[in-house]
């Protein structure tokens, strides 16, 4: 078995880091053009959601439980 050569896993590492900073890149630009569509107001709202949605509980993904921490609702899949 052939190992691989050092100015490959160079390219390779370097590959990759072009990968993350263009899809990190890609992704703050369209949070901040979601932040300009939407106004402050509306891009930090609050949504309060007192019971999971219906497809949440589904039981064959295992069993469902929810957890309230002070103003904090955490959803627990088992």
């Amino acid at each position: 078995m052939a190992s691989t050569s050092t100015s490959t896993k160079i390219l390779l590492l370097i590959g990759q880091l072009v990968l993350a900073l263009s899809y990190g890149t890609f992704g703050i630009i369209l949070t901040f053009l979601q932040f300009i569509r939407l106004g402050p107001t509306k891009f930090f709202r609050r949504v309060e959601r007192p019971t999971p949605p219906a497809q949440a509980t589904d039981p064959v993904y295992g069993k469902h439980e929810m957890i309230k921490l002070k103003v904090i609702l955490l959803f627990l899949i088992l």
